[in-house]
């Protein structure tokens, strides 16, 4: 194949070959030599965990929905692979090198979020009224900003958010948290899922979906995508549990082999699959859980813990053996904790600043009881050295008291504190300096 011969239906790809087709492979910084060495885990999942048997309902979803794809023309994509055989330089192929969780976060978005988007809105144009519900008409994604602010949960952020309805604009449904290729490997940690050990796959769960009050979710490094849902508890449907899936690889494509019936399903079908999920499960209003449904905080998730910390409770529910004691850790201040350890900045500087505004009135106080004292007389053997006449009005008599605060660590406007407050003259321009009376208690100024 030559330029001269390149037709157009050589470079699209048609939504079909859009959704199953594999990721785009990514370049990637040199693991433990290059780029972040860890990930942050902040929580520990500690509620009942099961595997989620996904392939069935992949299968059956892939079979309703293949006849909609082959009746849609819809061109949704290039084929990178034709154009980079022709132009290895053309700008469809993976140029930057990723190293951190943040290069991680625009690749997943442009090579998975926007595809799947794409794909959603071409079937939906290519429906017709007769055809069953399958999918969403419209899907819009972005950052967990995208959120209301009115409802955006407080102190939970998930790297994605899928917003599902007609116009794009309803409430988020589906959620998604990324970590960097080379620093989690969910193929390791998913082989003992049941782990309270710091980093484990428990560190990954939970906490977001609970907040946010949804029942789909899914984490993602880019190579390695896990599906999660929340649902009742097969052993006990009295509470909730947190399903997850196989792992859905970034080189493995979407593909039904009619010879052997043998099918395989790519990251991007696992995404829509999930966005499926959330306009049938109960008839479109089951991807949010309800009040009763939520599952209580403490039993859900707990602060970062240690290799040594393990939840009894959670210990309990899995292994045979008595669980070890556990007790939460003592955060109470330290005898010499200093105001940052306890407070914000901006918290800090307004309550130094309180504190040395006292300081300055006192100095006042003193200031204007010495200057209505009468002329000291000198204790039996003291005698004052006269100051010298020019010394008396002394244009640059006038010193400066200076608070401790450096303005350079605060950046906002209503926090800064201003000259005015830092700096206090002492001696006026043109005050005489009169000596201060020694006293044997060692204070400062008249009776």
């Amino acid at each position: 194949m030559t330029p001269k011969t390149l037709e157009l239906s050589d470079i699209f790809e048609s939504a079909w070959e859009t959704i199953s087709a594999a990721l785009p492979p990514l370049l990637l910084a040199k693991k433990k030599v290059e780029g972040v060495t860890t990930s942050s885990m902040r929580y520990m999942f500690e509620g009942p965990l099961g595997v989620w048997d996904i392939e069935g309902e992949l299968k059956d979803f892939l079979a309703a929905i293949k006849p909609r794809f082959d009746d849609c023309s819809a061109k949704t994509n290039v084929k990178t692979s034709v154009i980079l055989e022709l132009y290895p330089d053309f700008a469809t192929a993976e140029g930057g090198t990723m190293a951190a969780e943040i290069d991680v976060d625009g690749r997943i978005k442009q090579n998975v979020a926007t595809p799947v988007r794409a794909v959603i809105h071409a079937l939906a144009r290519c429906a017709n009224k007769a055809d069953e519900i399958l999918l969403p008409t419209r899907v819009e994604y972005s950052s967990s900003k995208f959120e209301n602010v009115k409802t955006r949960p407080k102190g939970s952020e998930p790297d994605l958010v899928f917003k599902v309805g007609p116009k794009g604009r309803d409430p988020v449904r589906v959620l998604g948290e990324f970590k960097m290729c080379t620093t989690v490997d969910l193929a390791e940690l998913i082989l003992d899922p049941n782990s309270k050990k710091a980093k484990s796959f428990r560190n990954l769960l939970g906490r977001d979906m609970r907040e946010a009050k949804l029942k789909y979710g899914f984490i993602s490094t880019y190579k390695e995508t896990i599906l999660l849902r929340i649902e009742p508890n097969q052993s006990n449907p009295e509470e909730y549990a947190l399903y997850y899936s196989r792992i859905f690889h970034d080189d493995i494509a979407t593909h039904l082999d009619k010879n052997t019936n043998v099918q395989e399903f790519g990251t991007r079908f696992a995404i829509f699959f999930l966005l499926h999920k959330v306009v049938v499960d109960g008839g479109g209003k089951g991807y949010r859980l309800k009040g009763t449904e939520i599952p209580d905080q403490n039993q859900w998730f707990s602060t970062k813990l240690t290799d040594n910390d393990v939840p009894a409770r959670v210990a309990s529910r899995y292994v045979d053996t008595p669980s070890p004691s556990y007790s939460k850790p003592n955060r109470r201040l330290r005898p010499k904790a200093s105001l940052l350890d306890v407070m914000s900045p901006h918290k800090a500087a307004a309550s130094f600043k309180k504190s040395m505004q006292v300081i300055k009135d006192t100095y006042k106080r003193t200031k204007q009881n010495n200057s209505r004292s009468p002329t000291p007389r000198s204790p039996p053997g003291v005698s004052f050295a006269p100051l010298p006449k020019s010394a008396e009005y002394s244009e640059v008599a006038g010193s400066y008291y200076d608070d401790g605060i450096d303005d350079s660590e605060y950046r906002d406007d209503d926090h800064a504190p201003s000259e005015d407050d830092e700096l206090e003259e002492v001696h006026e321009v043109g005050t005489p300096i009169t000596p201060l009376p020694l006293r044997r208690s060692g204070r400062l100024g008249g009776k």
